[in-house]
């Protein structure tokens, strides 16, 4: 059930038992009997409320501590609540729903996966909530696409059969015996839970569990895979909807395809072709800019030329220039040092709100100490980033875009310091 009545057998706010409670107080709360499922087994706990005679307690978490005893945990939202009294505990019927739509679809899952991936595919953990699920199983190799596929179809028409479910107690020797499947490593009570899901054409799943369940696999209405991957060697996880939150899902999905289909004055059918094109053209264009930057950069070298220096009789070259990434930069930095045979050349660009350097040193000097590394990172360090390379090339990165002339006026000194 989701509802009784009971006594308050102790509360507890701020780590200390009270005689009684007040609005906006945080507390633990025990009943003698409660209807409210205590997080286990991967499964969250019940919500819901505690109503007094004279106020009302929001239940957010419900735990067991000690040797089963169920606390619960919220907040006084009116009145007050004293030890002793009776009270109504009411769980949160649509959240527990949702929660065990979820829980038995872990089940469907598990016997899906056993089918398309063979047997040696097992549970090895599993975290139920109300909005989503997630399933860790044993398997070695990825799962293909179309196995997943499969997967989501089998788990489906399990839905739709509308099979119903049946649990009971029974000794945990004996559900073993009959094939009901147990958590590996899980320690089990002498008499355990088992659920079955049975169909006219036989077993579906026949599982120890103890978590809350729908009375028949329609219940859970639809499910849907969010996502399918590895979490370590030999492991992996799907993630995934059903019921109020796959329903929510799908409105999402077709809600952002129609107004995607608006912005490009299409219909939803035609999408995927319009999406390509525009593509297709956003490629073609990006090309077209490449190509009149290379150009741009060209035709700006002679004017960089006439900012070259000589320090003690070094030709350097520190100049801000126009780039859109670390390629144009790179390709204006060549066309530079085949001008300058022997030389420094650090070039300073902002894209993505960023100053970003690059600098080269002629094989010549670096045989006298200079190294394009080394200015590099006291160069962008100026700016509050850093780099790094090789001594003929390297590249770096700051933060402040403001002091990306000053870090560039920098140059002189570093390489008079060198030579």
């Amino acid at each position: 059930g989701t509802r009784c009545k009971g006594s308050v057998i102790s509360l507890a706010s701020d780590g200390k038992f009270v005689e009684y409670v007040g609005e906006g107080q945080q507390v633990d709360i025990v009943l003698d009997k409660t209807p409210f499922y205590a997080e286990m087994g991967g499964q969250v706990a019940d919500a819901g409320e505690i109503i007094g005679r004279q106020g009302r307690i929001a239940v957010g978490d419900t735990v067991v501590v000690g040797s089963g005893l169920v606390v619960h945990r919220g907040e006084v939202v009116s009145g007050t609540v004293r030890r002793g009294e009776e009270v109504t505990a009411a769980v949160d019927e649509s959240r527990r729903l949702d929660v065990a739509r979820n829980h038995t679809a872990t089940h469907l899952l598990h016997a899906a996966l056993r089918q398309v991936l063979g047997e040696e595919a097992h549970q090895a953990g599993s975290q139920v909530a109300p909005d989503r699920f997630r399933f860790d199983f044993t398997q070695e190799a990825p799962v293909l696409e179309e196995e997943l596929s499969r997967i989501q179809q089998l788990v489906n028409e399990y839905i739709r059969g509308n099979h119903p479910l049946t649990k009971k107690e029974v000794p945990y020797a004996e559900a073993v015996a009959e094939g009901a499947i147990a958590l590996f490593g899980e320690k089990y009570a002498d008499k355990v839970r088992v659920v079955k899901v049975e169909s006219d054409k036989g077993l579906v799943s026949f599982e120890v569990c103890g978590g809350t369940h729908v009375n028949r696999t329609g219940d859970i209405g639809f499910f849907h895979i969010l996502s399918e991957g590895s979490i370590g060697s030999g492991m992996r996880r799907i993630e995934a909807v059903t019921g109020r939150g796959a329903e929510a899902l799908v409105e999402q999905r077709i809600s952002t395809l129609e107004r995607i289909a608006h912005r490009l004055q299409s219909v939803t059918s035609e999408v995927e072709g319009k999406v390509e094109g525009v593509l297709g053209e956003l490629d073609s264009e990006r090309k077209r800019a490449v190509a009149l930057e290379r150009r741009m950069s060209r035709d700006s070298t002679e004017e960089l030329m006439s900012q070259v220096k000589s320090v003690n009789g070094v030709s350097v070259l520190a100049a801000r220039v126009s780039a859109s990434d670390i390629d144009i930069l790179r390709h204006m930095g060549d066309l530079l040092k085949e001008r300058i045979d022997s030389g420094v050349i650090v070039l300073g660009a902002v894209w993505d709100d960023r100053p970003n350097f690059l600098a080269m040193v002629t094989s010549d000097l670096v045989a006298r100490g200079l190294s394009a590394g080394e200015i590099v990172k006291k160069v962008a360090q100026e700016t509050g980033g850093g780099g790094g390379g090789k001594p003929l090339m390297a590249q770096g990165g700051g933060k402040d875009v403001t002091k990306l002339e000053q870090a560039l006026e920098s140059i002189v000194g570093l390489v008079e310091g060198k030579v």
